[in-house]
Protein backbone atom coordinates (compact mmCIF):
# COMPACT_ATOMS: atom_id res chain seq x y z
CA UNK A 1 0.00 0.00 0.00
CA UNK A 2 1.40 3.67 -0.63
CA UNK A 3 1.63 6.43 1.17
CA UNK A 4 -1.04 7.96 -1.25
CA UNK A 5 -3.45 4.54 -0.43
CA UNK A 6 -2.74 5.03 3.02
CA UNK A 7 -4.06 8.20 3.14
CA UNK A 8 -6.99 7.60 1.17
CA UNK A 9 -7.97 4.47 3.10
CA UNK A 10 -7.60 6.40 6.37
CA UNK A 11 -10.05 8.87 4.86
CA UNK A 12 -12.51 6.19 3.99
CA UNK A 13 -11.82 4.73 7.35
CA UNK A 14 -13.26 7.80 9.58
CA UNK A 15 -16.12 8.09 7.22
CA UNK A 16 -17.11 4.59 6.89
CA UNK A 17 -15.66 2.53 9.66
CA UNK A 18 -18.17 0.74 11.81
CA UNK A 19 -16.40 -2.10 12.84
CA UNK A 20 -14.26 -2.26 15.71
CA UNK A 21 -11.62 -4.05 14.04
CA UNK A 22 -11.73 -1.77 11.21
CA UNK A 23 -8.62 0.14 12.87
CA UNK A 24 -6.41 -2.36 12.79
CA UNK A 25 -5.75 -1.99 9.20
CA UNK A 26 -3.76 1.54 9.87
CA UNK A 27 -1.14 -1.51 12.19
CA UNK A 28 2.12 -2.17 10.26
CA UNK A 29 1.53 -5.59 8.13
CA UNK A 30 1.54 -6.38 4.41
CA UNK A 31 -1.62 -4.85 3.50
CA UNK A 32 -2.77 -4.15 -0.01
CA UNK A 33 -5.57 -2.32 -1.23
CA UNK A 34 -8.37 -2.33 -4.09
CA UNK A 35 -11.03 0.59 -4.44
CA UNK A 36 -13.74 0.23 -6.21
CA UNK A 37 -14.94 1.87 -9.65
CA UNK A 38 -18.13 1.87 -9.21
CA UNK A 39 -19.18 2.71 -6.05
CA UNK A 40 -16.33 3.99 -3.74
CA UNK A 41 -14.99 2.23 -0.88
CA UNK A 42 -11.78 0.13 -0.53
CA UNK A 43 -11.10 -3.51 1.17
CA UNK A 44 -7.91 -4.26 2.47
CA UNK A 45 -6.38 -7.66 2.28
CA UNK A 46 -3.02 -9.63 2.78
CA UNK A 47 -2.28 -11.68 -0.26
CA UNK A 48 -0.90 -14.90 0.69
CA UNK A 49 -0.68 -18.34 -1.45
CA UNK A 50 -2.73 -17.37 -3.78
CA UNK A 51 -5.64 -15.80 -1.42
CA UNK A 52 -6.62 -12.55 -0.40
CA UNK A 53 -7.31 -12.61 3.08
CA UNK A 54 -9.48 -9.73 3.66
CA UNK A 55 -10.18 -8.27 6.88
CA UNK A 56 -13.12 -6.64 8.43
CA UNK A 57 -15.95 -4.83 6.32
CA UNK A 58 -15.63 -3.12 3.18
CA UNK A 59 -15.15 1.02 3.79
CA UNK A 60 -17.93 1.74 2.51
CA UNK A 61 -21.55 3.39 2.26
CA UNK A 62 -24.42 0.92 4.09
CA UNK A 63 -25.81 0.55 1.23
CA UNK A 64 -23.54 0.09 -1.20
CA UNK A 65 -21.80 -3.00 0.96
CA UNK A 66 -23.26 -5.68 -1.59
CA UNK A 67 -22.33 -4.28 -4.85
CA UNK A 68 -18.61 -3.35 -3.91
CA UNK A 69 -17.92 -6.51 -2.82
CA UNK A 70 -19.56 -7.94 -5.55
CA UNK A 71 -17.19 -6.14 -7.86
CA UNK A 72 -13.89 -6.94 -5.08
CA UNK A 73 -14.97 -10.89 -5.67
CA UNK A 74 -14.99 -10.83 -9.52
CA UNK A 75 -12.11 -9.06 -9.51
CA UNK A 76 -9.88 -11.59 -7.35
CA UNK A 77 -11.60 -14.11 -9.14
CA UNK A 78 -10.31 -12.92 -12.29
CA UNK A 79 -7.17 -12.62 -10.91
CA UNK A 80 -7.08 -16.31 -10.06
CA UNK A 81 -7.50 -15.80 -6.44
CA UNK A 82 -8.93 -17.46 -3.60
CA UNK A 83 -10.70 -15.25 -0.94
CA UNK A 84 -11.27 -15.42 2.68
CA UNK A 85 -13.28 -12.64 4.94
CA UNK A 86 -12.77 -12.32 8.20
CA UNK A 87 -14.06 -10.68 11.29
CA UNK A 88 -17.13 -9.19 9.78
CA UNK A 89 -20.48 -7.84 10.46
CA UNK A 90 -24.08 -9.41 9.93
CA UNK A 91 -24.28 -6.96 6.76
CA UNK A 92 -21.11 -7.91 5.30
CA UNK A 93 -22.06 -11.95 5.82
CA UNK A 94 -25.33 -12.05 4.25
CA UNK A 95 -23.64 -9.86 0.83
CA UNK A 96 -20.80 -12.49 1.18
CA UNK A 97 -23.67 -15.21 0.96
CA UNK A 98 -25.21 -13.57 -1.65
CA UNK A 99 -22.40 -13.81 -3.60
CA UNK A 100 -21.70 -17.52 -3.27
CA UNK A 101 -19.43 -17.63 -0.18
CA UNK A 102 -19.97 -19.78 2.01
CA UNK A 103 -20.42 -17.54 5.70
CA UNK A 104 -19.03 -19.15 9.08
CA UNK A 105 -19.91 -17.60 11.78
CA UNK A 106 -16.68 -17.08 14.52
CA UNK A 107 -17.97 -15.45 17.72
CA UNK A 108 -19.26 -12.13 19.09
CA UNK A 109 -18.50 -8.95 20.55
CA UNK A 110 -20.14 -7.23 23.55
CA UNK A 111 -21.86 -3.90 22.38
CA UNK A 112 -22.66 -1.36 25.10
CA UNK A 113 -25.02 1.53 24.55
CA UNK A 114 -22.70 3.59 26.32
CA UNK A 115 -26.15 6.17 26.59
CA UNK A 116 -28.02 4.07 28.55
CA UNK A 117 -25.51 1.61 30.12
CA UNK A 118 -24.83 1.09 33.86
CA UNK A 119 -22.95 -1.49 35.85
CA UNK A 120 -25.53 -4.46 36.35
CA UNK A 121 -27.22 -3.91 39.63
CA UNK A 122 -28.23 -6.70 42.15
CA UNK A 123 -27.44 -10.71 41.87
CA UNK A 124 -26.43 -10.48 37.79
CA UNK A 125 -23.83 -7.87 38.52
CA UNK A 126 -22.35 -9.24 41.91
CA UNK A 127 -19.55 -10.36 40.76
CA UNK A 128 -18.83 -6.89 38.55
CA UNK A 129 -19.65 -5.44 41.94
CA UNK A 130 -17.20 -7.06 43.73
CA UNK A 131 -13.86 -6.47 41.75
CA UNK A 132 -14.79 -2.84 41.80
CA UNK A 133 -15.49 -2.38 45.50
CA UNK A 134 -11.80 -4.67 45.83
CA UNK A 135 -10.36 -2.53 43.43
CA UNK A 136 -11.07 0.84 45.21
CA UNK A 137 -10.36 -0.36 48.76
CA UNK A 138 -7.40 -1.66 47.39
CA UNK A 139 -6.61 1.91 46.93
CA UNK A 140 -6.18 1.34 42.80
CA UNK A 141 -6.55 4.78 40.71
CA UNK A 142 -7.52 6.00 37.36
CA UNK A 143 -5.60 7.91 35.25
CA UNK A 144 -5.81 8.95 31.41
CA UNK A 145 -2.67 9.36 29.28
CA UNK A 146 -3.54 10.79 25.68
CA UNK A 147 -0.25 10.66 23.52
CA UNK A 148 -2.24 13.28 21.36
CA UNK A 149 -1.55 15.92 23.84
CA UNK A 150 1.97 15.35 24.05
CA UNK A 151 4.14 11.70 24.12
CA UNK A 152 5.71 11.21 28.23
CA UNK A 153 8.30 8.69 27.59
CA UNK A 154 8.74 7.70 31.38
CA UNK A 155 5.14 6.47 31.43
CA UNK A 156 5.23 4.65 27.82
CA UNK A 157 8.56 3.13 29.39
CA UNK A 158 6.46 2.23 32.24
CA UNK A 159 3.84 0.83 29.85
CA UNK A 160 6.24 -1.46 28.39
CA UNK A 161 7.47 -2.99 31.35
CA UNK A 162 4.15 -3.53 32.32
CA UNK A 163 3.61 -5.68 29.11
CA UNK A 164 6.65 -7.11 29.20
CA UNK A 165 6.02 -8.99 32.78
CA UNK A 166 2.23 -9.68 31.40
CA UNK A 167 3.66 -11.65 28.09
CA UNK A 168 6.09 -13.58 29.38
CA UNK A 169 2.92 -14.93 32.29
CA UNK A 170 1.31 -15.63 29.26
CA UNK A 171 4.30 -18.28 27.75
CA UNK A 172 4.07 -20.03 24.40
CA UNK A 173 5.07 -17.67 21.22
CA UNK A 174 3.70 -14.09 20.93
CA UNK A 175 1.64 -13.35 17.90
CA UNK A 176 3.13 -10.94 15.36
CA UNK A 177 0.55 -9.86 13.24
CA UNK A 178 -1.64 -6.69 13.13
CA UNK A 179 -3.20 -8.94 16.05
CA UNK A 180 -0.36 -8.27 17.68
CA UNK A 181 -0.17 -6.16 21.64
CA UNK A 182 0.56 -2.58 20.46
CA UNK A 183 -1.03 -0.41 22.43
CA UNK A 184 1.42 2.46 21.36
CA UNK A 185 1.13 1.95 17.85
CA UNK A 186 -0.73 4.83 16.07
CA UNK A 187 -0.92 6.16 19.49
CA UNK A 188 -2.13 9.92 18.30
CA UNK A 189 -5.24 8.51 17.82
CA UNK A 190 -6.00 6.55 20.96
CA UNK A 191 -7.05 6.96 24.76
CA UNK A 192 -5.36 5.09 27.17
CA UNK A 193 -6.26 4.90 30.42
CA UNK A 194 -3.65 3.49 33.46
CA UNK A 195 -4.31 1.78 36.97
CA UNK A 196 -2.06 2.35 39.44
CA UNK A 197 -1.91 1.86 43.52
CA UNK A 198 0.32 2.94 45.89
CA UNK A 199 2.11 4.83 42.49
CA UNK A 200 3.16 2.33 40.81
CA UNK A 201 1.30 1.12 37.37
CA UNK A 202 -0.50 -2.22 37.72
CA UNK A 203 -2.52 -2.26 34.54
CA UNK A 204 -3.25 -0.12 31.55
CA UNK A 205 -5.91 -0.07 29.13
CA UNK A 206 -5.42 1.48 24.81
CA UNK A 207 -8.98 2.16 23.64
CA UNK A 208 -9.10 2.50 19.56
CA UNK A 209 -12.07 4.65 17.97
CA UNK A 210 -14.74 3.14 16.50
CA UNK A 211 -15.19 6.55 14.26
CA UNK A 212 -18.77 5.82 12.20
CA UNK A 213 -20.17 4.68 15.32
CA UNK A 214 -18.83 7.16 17.15
CA UNK A 215 -17.36 4.66 19.52
CA UNK A 216 -14.60 3.05 20.96
CA UNK A 217 -13.45 -0.18 20.67
CA UNK A 218 -11.18 -0.90 24.33
CA UNK A 219 -8.89 -3.32 22.58
CA UNK A 220 -5.32 -4.10 24.38
CA UNK A 221 -6.10 -4.72 28.35
CA UNK A 222 -2.92 -4.96 29.79
CA UNK A 223 -1.44 -6.04 34.03
CA UNK A 224 0.93 -7.58 35.94
CA UNK A 225 0.93 -10.59 36.87
CA UNK A 226 0.54 -9.76 40.48
CA UNK A 227 -1.91 -7.37 39.96
CA UNK A 228 -5.04 -6.53 42.60
CA UNK A 229 -7.77 -8.54 42.20
CA UNK A 230 -10.56 -6.62 40.35
CA UNK A 231 -8.11 -4.15 38.53
CA UNK A 232 -8.81 -4.71 35.10
CA UNK A 233 -12.77 -4.74 35.47
CA UNK A 234 -12.59 -1.12 37.34
CA UNK A 235 -10.32 0.05 34.46
CA UNK A 236 -12.85 -1.18 31.99
CA UNK A 237 -15.96 0.11 33.44
CA UNK A 238 -13.89 3.42 34.54
CA UNK A 239 -12.91 4.05 30.82
CA UNK A 240 -16.45 3.48 29.50
CA UNK A 241 -17.86 6.05 32.12
CA UNK A 242 -15.16 8.45 31.24
CA UNK A 243 -15.58 8.06 27.49
CA UNK A 244 -19.45 8.18 27.77
CA UNK A 245 -19.10 11.76 30.25
CA UNK A 246 -16.80 12.84 26.92
CA UNK A 247 -20.16 12.21 24.61
CA UNK A 248 -19.06 9.17 23.30
CA UNK A 249 -22.19 6.70 22.42
CA UNK A 250 -20.69 3.22 21.48
CA UNK A 251 -17.92 0.37 23.39
CA UNK A 252 -16.84 -2.93 22.72
CA UNK A 253 -14.32 -5.33 24.39
CA UNK A 254 -13.62 -7.07 21.11
CA UNK A 255 -15.12 -10.52 20.04
CA UNK A 256 -15.35 -13.60 21.97
CA UNK A 257 -13.84 -16.38 19.92
CA UNK A 258 -16.68 -19.16 19.15
CA UNK A 259 -19.68 -17.83 21.19
CA UNK A 260 -22.70 -18.64 19.87
CA UNK A 261 -21.00 -20.85 17.43
CA UNK A 262 -24.74 -22.76 17.32
CA UNK A 263 -26.37 -19.90 15.43
CA UNK A 264 -25.69 -20.10 11.28
CA UNK A 265 -26.58 -18.24 8.78
CA UNK A 266 -25.51 -19.94 6.35
CA UNK A 267 -27.31 -24.57 6.21
CA UNK A 268 -23.85 -25.22 5.09
CA UNK A 269 -22.12 -23.97 7.82
CA UNK A 270 -24.17 -26.24 10.59
CA UNK A 271 -22.49 -29.70 9.58
CA UNK A 272 -19.33 -28.38 11.00
CA UNK A 273 -20.90 -26.72 14.66
CA UNK A 274 -20.19 -30.34 16.42
CA UNK A 275 -16.81 -30.42 14.82
CA UNK A 276 -16.66 -26.64 16.59
CA UNK A 277 -17.59 -27.99 20.02
CA UNK A 278 -15.14 -30.26 19.77
CA UNK A 279 -12.52 -27.51 18.61
CA UNK A 280 -14.08 -25.26 21.53
CA UNK A 281 -13.71 -28.03 23.74
CA UNK A 282 -9.84 -28.93 22.86
CA UNK A 283 -8.60 -25.60 22.38
CA UNK A 284 -10.09 -23.62 25.65
CA UNK A 285 -7.28 -25.23 27.82
CA UNK A 286 -4.87 -23.35 25.72
CA UNK A 287 -6.81 -19.69 24.69
CA UNK A 288 -9.70 -19.89 27.33
CA UNK A 289 -12.20 -18.96 25.31
CA UNK A 290 -15.00 -20.04 27.32
CA UNK A 291 -13.14 -17.42 30.67
CA UNK A 292 -13.03 -14.77 28.27
CA UNK A 293 -16.63 -14.92 27.27
CA UNK A 294 -17.92 -15.00 30.77
CA UNK A 295 -15.52 -12.38 31.78
CA UNK A 296 -16.72 -9.91 28.84
CA UNK A 297 -20.02 -10.67 29.76
CA UNK A 298 -19.53 -9.55 33.54
CA UNK A 299 -19.73 -6.00 32.23
CA UNK A 300 -23.40 -6.32 31.13
CA UNK A 301 -23.38 -5.42 27.58
CA UNK A 302 -26.29 -4.00 25.82
CA UNK A 303 -26.57 -6.29 23.17
CA UNK A 304 -23.80 -9.03 21.20
CA UNK A 305 -22.85 -8.41 17.87
CA UNK A 306 -22.35 -11.82 15.66
CA UNK A 307 -18.42 -11.76 13.58
CA UNK A 308 -18.56 -14.06 10.38
CA UNK A 309 -15.73 -15.26 8.27
CA UNK A 310 -16.58 -15.77 4.84
CA UNK A 311 -14.47 -17.58 2.00
CA UNK A 312 -14.70 -18.49 -2.19
CA UNK A 313 -15.03 -21.41 -3.20
CA UNK A 314 -17.53 -21.90 -0.42
CA UNK A 315 -15.34 -25.36 0.29
CA UNK A 316 -11.75 -24.38 2.04
CA UNK A 317 -9.19 -25.59 1.05
CA UNK A 318 -5.87 -26.58 2.89
CA UNK A 319 -4.44 -23.64 1.08
CA UNK A 320 -6.98 -21.38 2.10
CA UNK A 321 -6.80 -22.31 5.08
CA UNK A 322 -3.05 -22.28 4.94
CA UNK A 323 -3.18 -18.56 4.03
CA UNK A 324 -5.51 -17.52 6.66
CA UNK A 325 -3.32 -18.71 9.50
CA UNK A 326 -0.15 -17.28 8.01
CA UNK A 327 -1.92 -14.17 8.28
CA UNK A 328 -3.07 -13.95 11.16
CA UNK A 329 -0.17 -15.91 13.20
CA UNK A 330 3.03 -15.88 11.16
CA UNK A 331 6.03 -16.44 12.08
CA UNK A 332 8.13 -13.76 13.52
CA UNK A 333 10.91 -12.23 11.24
CA UNK A 334 14.50 -11.79 12.35
CA UNK A 335 15.50 -8.45 13.37
CA UNK A 336 18.32 -7.47 11.19
CA UNK A 337 19.84 -10.69 10.45
CA UNK A 338 18.66 -14.11 10.06
CA UNK A 339 19.21 -16.05 13.08
CA UNK A 340 21.81 -18.58 13.87
CA UNK A 341 21.11 -22.08 12.75
CA UNK A 342 21.91 -23.51 16.49
CA UNK A 343 22.43 -26.88 17.25
CA UNK A 344 18.83 -27.75 18.18
CA UNK A 345 17.83 -26.10 14.42
CA UNK A 346 20.34 -28.11 12.26
CA UNK A 347 19.29 -31.27 14.62
CA UNK A 348 15.68 -30.79 13.98
CA UNK A 349 16.70 -30.42 10.36
CA UNK A 350 18.25 -33.58 10.52
CA UNK A 351 15.65 -35.16 12.06
CA UNK A 352 13.05 -33.99 9.72
CA UNK A 353 15.25 -35.61 6.74
CA UNK A 354 15.73 -38.96 8.68
CA UNK A 355 11.77 -39.01 8.42
CA UNK A 356 11.93 -38.63 4.96
CA UNK A 357 15.00 -41.78 4.53
CA UNK A 358 13.44 -44.41 6.60
CA UNK A 359 9.61 -43.88 5.43
CA UNK A 360 11.09 -43.77 1.76
CA UNK A 361 12.86 -47.31 2.69
CA UNK A 362 10.12 -48.89 5.04
CA UNK A 363 7.34 -48.27 1.71
CA UNK A 364 9.88 -50.23 -0.23
CA UNK A 365 10.16 -53.20 2.14
CA UNK A 366 6.63 -53.41 2.13
CA UNK A 367 6.54 -52.87 -2.00
CA UNK A 368 9.46 -55.79 -1.50
CA UNK A 369 7.01 -58.53 -3.59
CA UNK A 370 6.85 -55.84 -6.68
CA UNK A 371 10.51 -54.97 -6.76
CA UNK A 372 14.17 -56.38 -7.09
CA UNK A 373 16.25 -57.67 -4.02
CA UNK A 374 18.67 -54.67 -5.00
CA UNK A 375 16.16 -52.46 -3.10
CA UNK A 376 14.87 -54.01 -1.01
CA UNK A 377 17.33 -55.48 0.88
CA UNK A 378 19.79 -52.46 2.03
CA UNK A 379 16.46 -50.73 3.12
CA UNK A 380 15.76 -53.28 5.24
CA UNK A 381 18.82 -52.67 7.22
CA UNK A 382 18.66 -49.01 7.12
CA UNK A 383 14.63 -48.81 8.27
CA UNK A 384 12.48 -50.61 11.42
CA UNK A 385 11.08 -53.29 9.01
CA UNK A 386 7.60 -52.40 7.18
CA UNK A 387 5.05 -50.68 8.87
CA UNK A 388 6.89 -50.16 12.45
CA UNK A 389 9.03 -47.87 10.08
CA UNK A 390 6.32 -45.88 8.92
CA UNK A 391 4.92 -45.34 11.96
CA UNK A 392 8.56 -44.40 13.66
CA UNK A 393 8.94 -41.62 10.23
CA UNK A 394 6.02 -40.64 11.37
CA UNK A 395 6.49 -39.73 14.76
CA UNK A 396 10.05 -38.22 13.85
CA UNK A 397 8.20 -36.02 11.18
CA UNK A 398 5.47 -35.00 14.10
CA UNK A 399 8.34 -34.14 16.34
CA UNK A 400 10.95 -32.55 13.56
CA UNK A 401 7.77 -30.21 12.76
CA UNK A 402 6.52 -29.30 16.48
CA UNK A 403 10.47 -28.21 17.34
CA UNK A 404 10.06 -25.20 14.95
CA UNK A 405 6.66 -24.43 16.41
CA UNK A 406 7.10 -23.92 19.68
CA UNK A 407 6.54 -27.22 21.80
CA UNK A 408 10.59 -27.72 21.61
CA UNK A 409 11.17 -29.63 24.69
CA UNK A 410 8.34 -32.17 24.54
CA UNK A 411 9.08 -33.16 20.80
CA UNK A 412 13.35 -33.04 21.44
CA UNK A 413 12.12 -35.83 24.47
CA UNK A 414 10.42 -37.58 21.83
CA UNK A 415 12.95 -37.54 19.00
CA UNK A 416 15.55 -38.17 21.27
CA UNK A 417 13.69 -41.85 22.32
CA UNK A 418 12.85 -42.80 19.02
CA UNK A 419 16.79 -41.77 17.87
CA UNK A 420 17.73 -43.44 20.69
CA UNK A 421 15.86 -46.47 19.59
CA UNK A 422 16.77 -46.50 16.79
CA UNK A 423 20.79 -46.32 17.64
CA UNK A 424 20.54 -49.48 19.72
CA UNK A 425 18.74 -51.63 16.38
CA UNK A 426 21.35 -50.11 13.93
CA UNK A 427 24.10 -51.43 16.59
CA UNK A 428 21.97 -54.87 16.88
CA UNK A 429 22.43 -55.00 13.54
CA UNK A 430 26.25 -54.44 12.70
CA UNK A 431 26.82 -56.56 16.02
CA UNK A 432 25.39 -59.67 14.21
CA UNK A 433 27.22 -58.45 10.82
CA UNK A 434 24.66 -57.11 8.48
CA UNK A 435 24.95 -54.16 6.20
CA UNK A 436 28.07 -52.65 7.59
CA UNK A 437 28.72 -49.88 5.41
CA UNK A 438 24.58 -48.90 5.36
CA UNK A 439 24.59 -49.32 9.16
CA UNK A 440 27.45 -47.30 9.90
CA UNK A 441 25.42 -44.40 8.02
CA UNK A 442 22.43 -44.97 10.08
CA UNK A 443 24.33 -44.85 13.36
CA UNK A 444 26.32 -41.75 12.74
CA UNK A 445 23.11 -40.06 11.55
CA UNK A 446 21.26 -40.84 14.68
CA UNK A 447 24.16 -40.15 17.47
CA UNK A 448 24.49 -36.97 15.21
CA UNK A 449 20.70 -35.81 15.91
CA UNK A 450 21.00 -36.83 19.15
CA UNK A 451 23.92 -34.89 20.29
CA UNK A 452 22.92 -31.87 18.40
CA UNK A 453 19.08 -31.85 19.86
CA UNK A 454 20.58 -32.90 23.95
CA UNK A 455 23.51 -29.75 22.93
CA UNK A 456 23.29 -27.00 26.00
CA UNK A 457 23.50 -23.97 24.49
CA UNK A 458 24.57 -20.62 26.32
CA UNK A 459 21.57 -18.33 27.04
CA UNK A 460 21.42 -15.52 24.95
CA UNK A 461 20.52 -11.91 25.72
CA UNK A 462 16.45 -11.26 25.41
CA UNK A 463 15.12 -8.68 23.68
CA UNK A 464 13.38 -5.92 25.28
CA UNK A 465 10.39 -7.10 25.23
CA UNK A 466 8.35 -4.10 23.56
CA UNK A 467 9.81 -0.89 21.88
CA UNK A 468 7.72 1.44 20.71
CA UNK A 469 8.57 3.41 17.32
Amino acid sequence: MTAQDRERVLGLLERFGSNPGAFLVRYRAPWSVWFGTEHEGALCYIESHRTAVVWSDPLCAPEDVEALFAEFTAAMRAGGFRVCILAVQEPMARAALACGYAVLKIGEEPAFDLATWRPARGDPGKKLRWCLNHARRAGVAIEEYQPARGRDLRFEAEMAEVQGRWEASLGGRLVHSFLRTAPLDEAEAKRIFAARRNGKLEAFLACVPVYARDGWFLEDLVRVPEATNGTTEFLAVEAMVRLRDDGARFATLGIAPLRGSDEQIDRRARWIVPALRLAFDRMDSRYHFASLSRYKAKFGPSWWEPRYAAFLPPRPSVRLVRAAISVLDPEPEPAGRPAPATPQRVGSRLVGVQALVWCLASLLVLAQAHLSNDLTEPAALLAPVGVAGVAVAALLWFAARRMTRGNAAFSRLLAVLLEGTLVLGTLNRLHEGRGVGIGMVSLASATVAVALLLWRSQPRAEPAPFRAD
